[in-house]
């Protein structure tokens, strides 16, 4: 079962590259071009295209920053609330401030 489906994915990932390599025969100016796939569609595709690598590279960290960021949040939160936990806060009495 498990070479089937290895067999199954190297096929997909084969048509893949070669749509993309007829792509960029057919269209050289696609040659920074990236397609985001929706995670629940996998049919549904939407491609960008840069004019240099540069701006493609901008492209994909500002998307990379988007999809972890929530992520990274959660984690930095979790920390300080685990180091919050450790060691509290100790206010002095009120009587020293007036």
């Amino acid at each position: 079962m498990s070479k089937a489906k290895n067999k199954k994915q190297k096929k997909k990932t084969t048509k893949k590259t070669a749509n993309y390599k007829r792509r960029l025969y057919l269209f050289p100016d696609l040659k920074n071009c990236f397609d985001l796939l929706i995670r629940d569609q996998h049919t549904v595709s939407i491609t960008l295209v840069a004019k240099t690598s540069e701006e493609k590279s901008n492209w994909m960290a500002s998307l990379v920053g988007l999809l972890t960021r929530s992520m990274l949040e959660r984690m930095l939160d979790g920390y300080l609330s685990e180091e919050e936990k450790q060691q509290p806060l100790r206010y002095p009495p009120a009587e020293l401030y007036r």
